[in-house]
Formats: structure tokens, sequence, C-alpha cells
């Protein structure tokens, strides 16, 4: 079982605590603090993506497979800002799953409200037209698929849905799983297709932070020394191994 689940909201709002008003506050009131929403995460996602693509390079026709995705806003950055139509994702977590189409409206005037401001009215009304974008959590054009690469049926449905991969990645995703399981997951990653590459995007371990204990913490060279044959990209500094 890995070390960390988000199986929940509750799971999600225990890790993210984001500052929605990055360009501040007054501070006659406390600043609008948001969870695992689109309006913090979606600048993330940008940056993510963008690194990708000048780090790799890879032709827009690559058949892209991205693990423990969330709501696909990578991947939606990638196909939408860069031309990248050959993209499936997958996430295992039953609230992505639940809520992959639909809003985060009611997370966002909670935020708000919890401020004292009214999200339908004056300064709230102005912070929601930031914060807010309607339409659904996800909107890559494929839904976000619920498989955990366990056994060969789960790999083909992952496989056939573009007629092969070429790359996979996951997404800051291997900090949640033992040494043990990282391997069990890597071979079934290496099971999906004949990939020319698999990445790991990770947070590293970082000298003196304070990170949660309950994660799985390795430099890239860690993990690289854990999966020789596996590529590792640094979301601290951008570095690969």
């Amino acid at each position: 079982m890995p070390l960390k689940q988000y199986n929940s909201k509750a799971d999600f709002d225990a890790d993210y605590d984001l500052n929605g008003e990055p360009e501040g506050h007054p501070n006659t009131r406390p600043g609008i603090r948001l969870g695992y929403c689109r309006a913090v995460m979606l600048p993330v996602a940008q940056l993510r993506a963008a690194k990708l693509v000048e780090i790799f390079a890879w032709p827009t026709s690559t058949r892209i497979f991205m693990i423990g995705a969330g709501y696909a806003w990578t991947a939606e950055v990638l196909e939408q800002q860069y031309g990248y139509s050959n993209i499936v994702t997958s996430d295992t977590s039953p609230y992505v799953q639940s809520t992959q189409d639909q809003t985060d409206e009611a997370e966002i005037n909670a935020a708000i409200s919890a401020v004292g401001l009214n999200p339908a009215s004056g300064e709230g009304a102005t912070k929601k037209a930031r914060l807010y974008s309607p339409g659904n959590r996800r909107r890559h054009s494929r839904s976000v698929r619920n498989e955990d690469l366990s056994n060969g049926g789960s790999r083909n449905r992952i496989k056939n849905v573009l007629g092969g991969v070429d790359v996979a990645i996951s997404e800051d995703l291997i900090l949640a799983f033992s040494d043990a399981e990282v391997l069990q997951a890597a071979g079934w990653i290496d099971a999906i297709d004949t990939l020319d590459q698999v990445i790991h995007m990770v947070t590293e371990l970082g000298a003196g932070a304070n990170q949660n204990p309950v994660f799985n913490w390795k430099t890239i060279e860690g993990w690289k020394a854990l999966v020789p044959s596996h590529t590792f990209m640094s979301l601290n500094d951008w570095a690969v191994v």
C-alpha cells in the first residue's frame, strides 16, 4: 500500500494549502487559501509542460502516457499550447475520478467566504472572477483513466487508447511509494509497450527543508540509483539524470 493515498478531498487538503492571492491582500483580513484547485495548480502545470517541451523536444506526434496526472492539467497544457494531441492520462484517486467532470466553483466560493468576502459582490466577486474559470476541472480532451497498470489488461487498455505509447511520465507520484513499490511500478510501466523513455518528475529531498516524513524523499541521483533505466527530472531545479 502506498505511503500516502489521495482517496478523498480531505487527503488533498492535507497537502495542498496554497496562496490564492499572490498579488497580496489587505491587512484587514486573511489571505484567500486554496487547495487542489485549477486557479493555483494550472500555473504549476504550465511550468512543468514548458520545461518538458524545452528539455525533451519530442515531436508533437509522440504518444505520451501521464501517470498520477490528477485532473490532467499538464496534459491539457501540452495539448492546447504545444500541440501534443496524443496523450492519455491516468489517476486512480477516487476523488479525482468522481470530480474530474465537475467544477471547483463551490470550493472557490467557500475560500472567498472564509475570509469574510461575498463571492457574489464587491471585492469577493472580483476575486472570484480571477480565481474561478467556468468549466470542469479536467479540460484535457480525454478523460483521466482509472488504471493502475498492475495487470496486462490495465496496461493494454492504456496502450490501446493511442495504439501504442512512446513516452511515459509520472507526475510527482513516486514519492508516495516505498522503494519496493517504486520498483514494482517501474516494471509495470516498462511492460506497457516498447517505450522510448520513462520519466519521473519528482520533488527532491531538500537539505533542512520542512518535508513531510510520510513521503519517500530522495535526490534525483538517489532515484536514479534505484531505477537506473528510467529518467528522473527534478521539480526543484529541472535537472535531469
